[in-house]
């Protein structure tokens, strides 16, 4: 049986700035992953030491993100603003369906990191995963 409990409101606040808000006009050919074992490039990598990327960090996009799970699989949503969820919708609304869903939900602060890759990048076992100039994001999560 599902349970009816929620969270505290989340307050609409100011946006994040303009340079925040800009971010995310590069297509991702890679999500990069840092593990207790190293970086993974996607989910199915074996972790590598080292990694060479540029940043340019006036593209990284910091926002508000909540995680909830319906039946065993991840949601995120993320807000750039509190105020509109980036997927269409209020993002108290989204803050309530998750909360309602999975009430171990809460907003954390969270940023994109968007960098381009600065050489290959080979595996051990399976050859070339990612060629330079391919471009990827980061997730920093900072839950509270």
């Amino acid at each position: 049986m599902g349970s009816t409990a929620v969270g505290a409101p989340v307050a609409a606040g100011a946006p994040l700035g303009l340079d925040d808000m800009m971010a995310g006009g590069v297509s991702v050919d890679h999500w990069l992953k840092l593990t207790a074992d190293g970086i993974k490039i996607g989910d199915k990598t074996k972790p590598l030491d080292t990694i060479e990327v540029y940043l340019d960090m006036s593209e990284i996009a910091y926002n508000f993100s909540v995680k909830y799970n319906v039946n065993g699989t991840a949601v995120y949503h993320k807000t750039y603003d509190r105020v509109t969820d980036a997927q269409g919708g209020p993002w108290i609304a989204t803050m309530q369906k998750a909360q309602s869903i999975d009430p171990k939900a809460y907003e954390y602060r969270s940023a994109e990191i968007p960098f381009v890759l600065a050489a290959d990048v080979e595996s051990k076992t399976k050859g070339e995963l990612a060629a330079e100039g391919q471009h990827g994001r980061h997730l920093r999560a900072a839950r509270q």
